[in-house]
């Protein structure tokens, strides 16, 4: 049904954009959900087990996706996307301020981190809901494979 619903200009105008998003999205999560995020966990003194906790957010906010489909019904593809989005930068921007605490409120430091990192997780859990679909939207049914099989190259 989509294939009807955009023209060829508006599907080709709709991959090239989304595989930019993809792109700025890929590396956002490579530097906030992995390696970046774990030494910066560790250059501001958490312990190997709230290092362990930190990197299993990325797994363990995964049923928030429920929480994305809901919000896909009442808000629309776009929109749950974007939301996501928002959420989880400023989630990530609570981080930034973790050295800005000073060492005698480490436990607040260490709040400050693992707050912002979970926050980051769910939201990036509850935006991707909308990624499947919109990449309906912008494909056909023959060209389907080979676009999303080129984003995850």
């Amino acid at each position: 049904m989509a294939d009807e619903m955009l023209s060829p200009q508006q599907q080709a105008w709709g991959k090239k954009r989304l595989r930019r998003f993809m792109v700025v999205n890929g590396v956002s999560v490579a530097f906030l959900m992995e390696n970046t995020l774990i030494l910066y966990a560790i250059r501001n003194g958490l312990s190997d087990p709230l290092v362990a906790v930190l990197a299993s957010f990325i797994h363990l906010t995964m049923p928030f996706m429920i929480l994305g489909k809901r919000l896909v019904a009442a808000r629309g593809l776009a929109s749950t996307w974007s939301l996501g989005w928002l959420l989880r930068c400023l989630s990530a921007s609570i981080m930034i301020a973790a050295p800005l605490v000073p060492e005698t409120l480490f436990e607040l430091r260490v709040a400050v981190i693992l707050l912002g990192a979970f926050g980051f997780a769910l939201f990036r859990a509850v935006g991707s809901v909308s990624m499947t679909p919109l990449l309906g939207e912008v494909t056909t049914s023959r060209d389907r494979g080979r676009f999303i099989s080129g984003n995850f190259l």
